[in-house]
């Protein structure tokens, strides 16, 4: 592999030979050439590859380690500063989401005759229903107020997120080393209730992870895959296991061969 085409082992992203930390995902790197690790030791700069702040201009006394730093630390800004609408558009669907899921459970709540009914639910008699089992208001209630609360998760998380990245810019601006955004907990774990109580959601969004080039975002999507296809293997399980009960039911005992 040539130095041109020296990539992240972390995120697989494109780097600059000279660079010694990841743009992408923070992860530390190793020059190319004994070259590369001579020049960034004796403080000689050298421009890096790619464009950003700073342009790979070093101030006085400052050395090249130092140099590479600042201007990664001015890239990551700016690229923050690009996210942080993205950012707050999905902490804001999430949470608009989560309101209607909110509205919508609690008509089905209130058809149920409140949460008692969900503790004497009949997990028999639900099986029964076979693929009509997802309109019943039981199991209506518990998908949408999952859904719900992932919502929420989701929207705080992404909140938080937008926090994170103001202060990783303010940091930079102050001259200090920003703290690298990433998923947030809250984010991931409503995804993966996400991703159960709404196998298709779950697929779909774990595919377009998987394509990304964050391998934080591509074992996030793998979970989520994972998980939707989990559950939907339980439904048709449970499916098929009501209908060979059925069979068994209905066969007729075998008749004696033996006369009397």
């Amino acid at each position: 592999m040539t130095s041109s085409d020296k990539t992240c082992s972390k995120c697989a992203a494109k780097v600059a030979p000279s660079d010694t930390v990841c743009i992408e995902c923070g992860a530390p790197l190793t020059p190319d050439t004994e070259e590369d690790s001579t020049r960034l030791t004796t403080g000689i700069v050298a421009p890096p590859s790619v464009g950003g702040a700073g342009a790979g201009m070093a101030e006085a006394g400052e050395t090249s380690e130092k140099t590479r730093l600042r201007v990664f630390d001015e890239q990551l800004a700016e690229k923050l500063q690009k996210e942080r609408p993205a950012i707050l558009v999905l902490a804001a669907i999430s949470l608009v989401v989560a309101v209607v899921l909110t509205s919508a459970a609690n008509d089905f709540l209130q058809r149920i005759d409140g949460f008692s009914a969900i503790t004497d639910m009949d997990l028999a008699v639900l099986r029964a229903k076979r693929f009509d089992m997802f309109s019943d208001p039981q199991l209506l209630f518990i998908i949408t107020g999952g859904l719900a609360l992932a919502g929420y998760l989701c929207g705080v998380g992404e909140a938080f997120r937008f926090v994170a990245a103001c202060r990783g810019i303010a940091a930079v601006k102050a001259g200090q080393p920003p703290t690298i955004v990433g998923v947030t907990i809250l984010t991931r774990v409503g995804l993966l209730i996400a991703a159960v109580l709404f196998p298709p959601l779950g697929i779909i969004v774990g595919i377009i992870f998987k394509l990304t080039n964050s391998n934080e975002l591509k074992e996030l999507g793998s979970q989520m895959i994972y998980l939707a296809l989990l559950a939907v293997a339980i439904v048709l399980v449970s499916v098929l296991w009501d209908v060979m009960a059925e069979m068994a039911r209905a066969r007729k005992p075998l008749s004696s061969l033996t006369p009397r």
